[in-house]
């Protein structure tokens, strides 16, 4: 199809995932996670495309420099992570920062979005970012990769990064991590601009495309 006859059309995200309590989405993790320390969240598997070695390399080179601890949680399957990724992070000597978890059911997914620091998803390629989406509605911080379909969803809203560039990922995560007025300021920039998405949008773009056809 030519490039002018396409029309991009975003979807919203469920409405579960919307901003909850910091302390009580923290409890719920922790009783049914057993994760009690703060931590920065990302999501994958072995698919290479969610950047999962990159992250764990650039998390290694900033993890031992905080006054206190923030573990990194990797949601996904567990069999594909610790299989791959699990190795890599005994080889860095940081097995016990890094939680793995088993597969975690999306009625669960808003509590993770709610409970971590900043969500930190520098994929190398996405069509359309969906968990990025629903960290954003949840009011989450955002690090992610400065890619033109990431950057189409999500404006300005938050901090950049190159996937490719371990020192650049390491250095973005530092200072956000290190900086919570930042981390708040970004917080409020997720929930505003989440809005701009809604299933009736989509609905009368679909609308619109389709009456163009016609």
């Amino acid at each position: 199809m030519p490039k002018e006859k396409k029309k991009e059309i975003y979807l919203d995200v469920d409405k579960i995932f919307k901003p909850l309590d910091k302390k009580e989405a923290k409890k719920v993790i922790a009783k049914r996670y057993n994760i009690e320390d703060k931590f920065i969240l990302t999501v994958g598997g072995a698919n290479p495309n969610k950047n999962i070695g990159r992250i764990i390399r650039a998390y290694h080179l900033i993890c031992h420099e905080f006054p206190e601890e923030f573990k990194l949680v990797i949601l996904g399957d567990s069999e594909d992570n610790y299989e791959v990724f699990g190795r890599l992070a005994q080889k860095l000597s940081i097995a016990d920062k890094i939680i793995f978890t088993e597969y975690v059911s999306k009625r669960n997914l808003p509590f993770f979005y709610n409970a971590c620091e900043c969500f930190f998803y520098p994929s190398l390629y996405d069509r359309f970012g969906l968990p990025l989406l629903e960290a954003a509605s949840c009011g989450t911080p955002i690090i992610t990769s400065k890619i033109s379909e990431i950057q189409e969803i999500l404006g300005n809203c938050c901090i950049y990064v190159n996937p490719y560039d371990i020192i650049n990922m390491a250095q973005n995560l530092y200072d956000t991590m290190r900086n919570e007025k930042l981390r708040e300021e970004l917080s409020l920039k997720s929930l505003e601009y989440s809005r701009r998405y809604s299933w009736q949008n989509t609905s009368q773009q679909i609308l619109k495309s389709y009456k163009k056809l016609l």
